[in-house]
């Protein structure tokens, strides 16, 4: 048999005319570098979420450097850039599982405004070609065939998804692996190894709604994807008119976009706590930093072309068993640990948050994969915690995104305000505007402030002073002082904007429970021993450095570094603070000054830790 290299073998079974095929040598790709960019030059500006970019360069900062010119939120980038990672590289790659393998495949759905935020953008209509031309620049023969993408793109029933996926409706035939020399490759049983075709798919829905809605789960379309997310060797559907479908090793993936609206209207209440949504990442993006009147080409940054180039080079190297490193093993059973006190300890949230290791693991994966390393099938500690810091922050917002879901008005519009409240914490908003804004009536308004209040989340600010209560006029102004998470990913500052945070109680207190989970996961050493917060956030807007004084001492949070996500470091005091119970600070408001804390010194000696009325509204120690 003539001698052909990969080159020839790969045009040798394109001449049968499938496709026109780009015949290039791959060469391991240089990452581009948006910070070599001058600044007067740059034509687009930071976003929320750059934070929580690898801090490895690779197939990621590649693609949100590339995505830089559009209106896309960075966080929708990240996780598209990973969605095509785990289209490309499919099967290919795996981790070591019981009692199956774990493949990487990942459903998310990407929730946002209509309009302001451009939610699937990035995978639509900047993904899609890539992942479609990605494959022609492989030179490996035998991966070439195995890398054809089966797109399934806004399919509008289960059965049309079924035969979409259907082996027999991809193009070609199974074929037998050759070597660099023509010859077949042969098993360990002395036979040559042959490739059948697969089901692998990559579902792309523009639009929930259009695909899943609350009677999706009368018409199985919900339980559907539930099986499709296991890897199956085999998985067969039966109809009553057609009769049984096969579908062979699956590797499926999803991606949907949609609104708040469209969310509620799409998922069920019953739907909250189930498998569907435990397997499917949520990712809030309500705004972007980004207004750009007309799309661009940032300055710099790679082609479609090179990011199809990169792809491929990817899904040529990114195969075989992959394993975490000893370091990056021993901080997942770290993590692990808080991840499962986090499910004891919140009973509401354990069926929705319950596969977010498995989640973490095909991230990590992912991360590693995306890297242009050509040795090596190791996750490294850096890997792992990227990954931590991403899922953390995307989780953050689940809370407020299963309100959404429940067919409750009351917690609807409480997720409503609240989220409204967060994103403007330091001017507040009118009552009127909040009311306006969000369509409430009065009287669901101030049944949901008082709620708030209850749970000593906001304040009310009424000719320059504060007060626990709402005053019920319409100019009084609002003021969130919980954590300071705002939805848009921006975990600067005390981890906001993390699952961890939203989910853990306070590590002020000096006396905590020191059971796994009681406090937020925080990956060892962290300090790096200096005081900067990374994101370039303002010490005086993040409320970290808070000071305690007391007869002209002062004790300093300091800040720290982990992930790329400032976190405190404990306040170097030895005085014992005590803070009033929930009632007693209820009743110390008054139409006084507010006093938010008080410090214990000595037997039944009280003093005033500070008061708001003067100062920036909405601070907070």
């Amino acid at each position: 048999m003539k001698s052909l290299d990969p080159k020839e073998l790969a045009m040798v079974a394109l001449e049968s005319g499938e496709i026109e095929r780009k015949n290039e040598e791959l060469g391991v790709p240089e990452p581009f570098d948006e910070e070599a960019v001058p600044l007067e030059r740059r034509n687009w500006v930071r976003d929320y979420g750059d934070q929580l970019v690898p801090k490895t360069k690779g197939f990621i900062t590649d693609f949100v450097y590339h995505t830089r010119g559009y209106m896309i939120p960075t966080l929708a980038c990240i996780w598209s850039g990973l969605f095509l990672l785990s289209s490309a590289i499919k099967r290919e790659a795996w981790l070591k599982w019981m009692p199956t393998t774990l493949f990487p495949n990942l459903y998310m759905i990407i929730v946002g405004p209509a309009g302001r935020a451009k939610k699937t953008t990035a995978i639509t209509q900047i993904g899609t070609p890539i992942l479609r031309d990605f494959r022609n620049w492989i030179t490996d023969a035998n991966l070439y065939k195995m890398k054809y993408i089966n797109i399934a793109k806004d399919m509008t029933s289960p059965e049309a998804l079924i035969d979409s996926m259907l082996p027999e409706r991809k193009p070609g035939d199974d074929f037998f692996f050759m070597d660099e020399e023509g010859n077949n490759i042969l098993g360990p049983n002395g036979k040559a190894v042959v490739y059948r075709k697969t089901s692998e798919t990559t579902i792309v829905v523009s639009e929930l709604s259009t695909f899943l809605s609350s009677s999706s789960y009368a018409n199985g379309t919900t339980n559907l994807l539930l099986d499709l997310f296991d890897a199956h060797e085999t998985w067969e559907w039966k109809t009553l008119g057609r009769g049984k479908k096969v579908l062979r090793r699956l590797c499926t993936n999803f991606v949907a976009g949609t609104t708040v609206d469209g969310l509620r209207g799409s998922i069920p209440q019953a739907a909250k706590g189930d498998g569907f949504i435990s397997r499917t990442l949520m990712v809030y993006v309500p705004t972007s930093l980004r207004k750009y009147d007309m799309p661009r080409q940032a300055v710099g940054a790679p082609t479609t072309e090179d990011m199809a180039k990169r792809l491929a080079w990817i899904a040529q190297n990114a195969v075989g068993e992959f394993t975490l490193s000893a370091e990056a093993r021993k901080e997942y059973t770290r993590w692990f640990d808080w991840f499962y006190q986090q499910m004891e300890d919140n009973p509401g949230m354990e069926g929705a948050i319950s596969r977010m290791d498995v989640n973490l693991l095909k991230v990590a994966l992912l991360i590693r994969c995306n890297r242009y390393e050509e040795e090596g099938n190791e996750i490294t500690l850096e890997d792992l915690r990227t990954a931590i810091g991403l899922l953390e922050a995307t989780y953050a917002s689940l809370p407020f995104l299963l309100g959404q879901v429940d067919v409750d008005d009351m917690t609807v519009a409480l997720s409503k305000v609240e989220l409204r409240l967060r994103g403007k914490q330091k001017e507040g908003f009118l009552k009127w505007e909040i009311g306006s804004s969000l369509r409430l009536k009065s009287d669901m308004l101030h049944a949901v402030l008082d709620e708030l209040s209850s749970r000593g989340l906001v304040e009310f600010e009424l000719d320059g002073k504060r007060y626990g209560k709402s005053t019920r006029r319409a100019k009084e102004r609002i003021f969130w002082i919980g954590d300071g998470y705002d939805g848009n990913a921006d975990t600067t500052g005390s981890r906001e904007g993390s699952y961890s945070s939203s989910l853990t109680e306070s590590r002020k207190h000096k006396k905590s429970r020191k059971t796994p989970g009681s406090e937020p996961y925080i990956p060892e050493e962290i300090y790096d021993g200096g005081d900067d917060s990374d994101a370039g956030a303002e010490q005086g807007d993040t409320g970290l450095d808070a000071s305690e004084t007391k007869g002209g001492e002062e004790a300093t949070c300091g800040v720290g570094e982990v992930v790329g996500r400032p976190v405190p470091r404990p306040c170097d005091t030895t005085k014992k603070h005590k803070r009033n119970s929930k009632n007693d600070k209820a009743n110390a408001r008054s139409n006084k000054n507010l006093v938010m804390a008080e410090a214990e010194e000595g037997e039944g000696e009280y003093e005033e830790m500070f008061t708001i009325d003067e100062g920036t509204p909405g601070s907070s120690a």
